[in-house]
């Protein structure tokens, strides 16, 4: 290498082809020939670099992204759960859950479509008559 270029105009270059990995990008950036840009992309392995930074970059994406959703999982399941505490309210548990039946059957239904929706299901259709049946038994108690 005849003629070597300062640590600046090194790092200058790896920034450049850190947004857009075209040499010729990057020598009209930094005002280098693109020999110079192949050189220093070889030598310092900027592919392989950019490679690693961009796979650990999906990963914390991708992680965040599943701790959201397990999130959103399961306060749907909560409200699931809230919708079967109404619907199978008992005497003794009238003072703890507030939920008027039809509520409780909304709550129930919006948990469970939601949660498809959450988990890529959103084509899914209850089985035939489940929450139907679940309606009729509380609108025929007065609801």
């Amino acid at each position: 290498m005849a003629n070597k270029i300062s640590e600046k105009k090194r790092e200058a270059m790896w920034v450049a082809f850190q947004v857009k990995q075209n040499n010729q990008h990057v020598a009209d950036k930094c005002r280098v020939s693109r020999q110079t840009v192949r050189r220093y992309r070889v030598s310092d392995k900027w592919d392989k670099r950019y490679a690693n930074i961009t796979e650990k970059a999906n990963k914390l994406v991708d992680d965040d992204a599943a701790r959201r959703k397990a999130r959103h999982i399961k306060s749907m399941q909560l409200l699931q759960a809230r919708g079967i505490e109404g619907i199978h309210m008992t005497p003794d548990m009238k003072k703890k859950v507030r939920l008027k039946p039809r509520d409780a059957i909304n709550a129930l239904i919006n948990g469970v479509k939601t949660e498809r929706q959450i988990c890529g299901d959103e084509d899914a259709q209850p089985q035939e008559g489940t929450f139907t049946l679940n309606i009729n038994l509380v609108s025929s108690k007065g609801e």
